[in-house]
């Protein structure tokens, strides 16, 4: 797995700075949420204790964060991480929202709910997404009465609607 180099100097950057990251409950999703909120990573050689593979910087690095995920147990689990974290001298800045970014009223919800909790939104990471399935327009599936049912449009709604929605 390659190892991606943060420089310190570019989280001072993101001091002050809201983040809104879809997707961010696992995966690539959970790694930026953790790095925009000002986690310096250290990945460990094969030589060292694999351990500790992170350090936790002082106040002076990352943004406020907001989670939004369907995924609550995950997104619940991270803000707590977060939550953790926190340094007498620095405010809670993790925040987590329940989201279906495929949802035009989940995504208004999201924002609002950032908008209240940090009073501005500066960058939003549209991370979530679903693989991508085979013949998902063309299954035959019909319903009791032998009609054709309409196509499951998840994957549009999530790695399309949600993106445009995030803009």
């Amino acid at each position: 797995m390659a190892a991606i180099q943060v420089d310190p100097e570019v989280l001072k950057g993101l001091a002050g700075k809201v983040v809104i990251i879809t997707g961010a409950a696992n995966g690539i999703g959970k790694t930026a949420a953790r790095l925009f909120y000002g986690w310096l990573f250290q990945y460990p050689s094969a030589t060292q204790d694999t351990s500790t593979s992170f350090l936790i910087p002082s106040t002076e690095y990352g943004a406020s964060v907001t989670i939004a995920d369907l995924d609550v147990q995950g997104g619940k689990f991270l803000a707590a991480e977060f939550g953790r974290l926190v340094f007498t001298l620095s405010p809670f800045r993790g925040h987590f929202v329940r989201a279906d970014i495929g949802s035009w009223a989940s995504q208004e919800a999201l924002f609002s709910s950032t908008f209240e909790k940090f009073g501005s939104v500066d960058c939003v990471v549209a991370n979530a997404a679903m693989p991508e399935k085979s013949d998902f327009l063309w299954e035959d599936e019909h319903d009791e009465n032998g009609r054709l049912k309409e196509p499951n449009l998840t994957l549009i709604d999530v790695n399309i609607k949600g993106t445009l929605f995030s803009q």
